[in-house]
């Protein structure tokens, strides 16, 4: 999720005597103040992926994400997203496709769906067991968070949704390779530090 207007962090300010003496009467000038709106002035949701040579395709999510939806996003771009570049590997390289145990991506249909087409897919792909809580293990919250900060380097907030949108886009087409291969090697690793912590968070 991506917000117009995200949660600013704890800054610290200097500020003059003058300015002081009016915070003890508890006014705070407004240019003191990083600005705040409900629900952060409009956000949206989205979703995407990538592999370890690029990104695929980001697409935002309508309203909540439902398994109906869920299903067309696995029909246009998942897997002609994997087909299409599966099949230009080697024959020995074998793919993987990640997903979390959210109930959207367990329902029954879409279960069904990606078993059929592994199985009936020219390219060598399988879907990956997932534990049930583990964003530790998953590196897309690692792109996740990467987006949202360089999000922050733009000086004017985008002024609609769709702006915001427009720019996430950007900021998603202009990924650099090195980040993507190094999140998606760091896997094993990830694996090996949750199982030595007995599932518990990690630095990742």
């Amino acid at each position: 999720m991506f917000m117009r207007i995200p949660k600013a962090p704890r800054k610290f300010v200097w500020i003059r005597k003058e300015a002081r003496n009016l915070l003890k009467k508890r006014a705070i000038p407004d240019k003191l103040v990083a600005p705040k709106l409900r629900g952060g002035g409009g956000k949206i949701n989205v979703w995407g992926c990538f592999y370890a040579g690029g990104v695929g395709y980001l697409r935002e999510v309508i309203g909540n994400m439902d398994a109906a939806q869920y299903h067309q996003i696995l029909v246009h771009h998942a897997l002609p997203f994997i087909n299409q570049h599966a099949q230009a590997e080697p024959t020995t390289i074998a793919w993987i496709f990640q997903q979390d145990n959210c109930s959207t991506h367990t329902a029954k249909r879409n279960v069904e769906y990606l078993d059929r087409k592994a199985r009936e897919s020219k390219a060598k792909w399988s879907v990956i067991e997932w534990p049930s809580n583990s964003p530790d293990l998953n590196p897309i919250e690692n792109i996740w968070a990467y987006l949202k900060e360089q999000l922050r380097h733009y000086e004017q907030k985008p002024k609609t949704t769709a702006e915001l949108m427009t720019r996430v886009r950007a900021v998603w087409a202009k990924l650099d390779p090195e980040h993507l291969v190094r999140y998606s090697d760091s896997l094993p690793s990830r694996i090996a530090a949750v199982i030595a912590n007995r599932g518990g968070s990690i630095a990742w």
